[in-house]
């Protein structure tokens, strides 16, 4: 489990650093030029870069922690999780073709039936609540 969680940590990373290279488009289009291989670009012909791998790979990973021992709250939260990674992948993807100079091919648009803050602070304590045996809280991370 611990070198799953560092691959996402990895990923995110990857992440990060190519939102940072596609904001700017002449940097951008350099790395467009090296992945000219087919093999690294997508049926749009945009490149495959590392953060495009890492949005299918993390979605990847919530499915299948999606189909583990999770009860409906959790399952909840993942999907969610799940549709907001899809989002960003999209939004990046626009990135992408604005960068390229190209119209993006798909309008983003706001989803709906999401659960509310009041929803998800709600399944959290619930999870948290679970998460005491004998009145001793387990251990829990905290994130930034």
């Amino acid at each position: 489990m611990a070198s799953s969680l560092k691959t996402a940590q990895e990923e995110l990373e990857a992440i990060e650093t190519n939102v940072g290279l596609v904001s700017k488009p002449q940097s951008y289009k350099e790395i467009d030029a090296s992945n000219a291989q087919r093999k690294v670009r997508d049926t749009n012909d945009l490149p495959l870069d590392g953060a495009r791998i890492a949005f299918r790979s993390h979605n990847a990973r919530l499915g299948n922690y999606d189909k583990a021992r999770s009860d409906d709250h959790e399952k909840t939260i993942i999907q969610a999780r799940q549709q907001n990674i899809r989002i960003a992948e999209k939004l990046y993807i626009a990135r992408q073709e604005k960068a390229l100079g190209r119209e993006p091919k798909e309008q983003i648009k706001p989803q709906q039936n999401r659960p509310t803050q009041a929803q998800y602070e709600k399944y959290a304590a619930q999870i948290l609540a679970q998460l005491e045996v004998n009145g001793n809280r387990l251990p829990t991370f905290e994130y930034a």
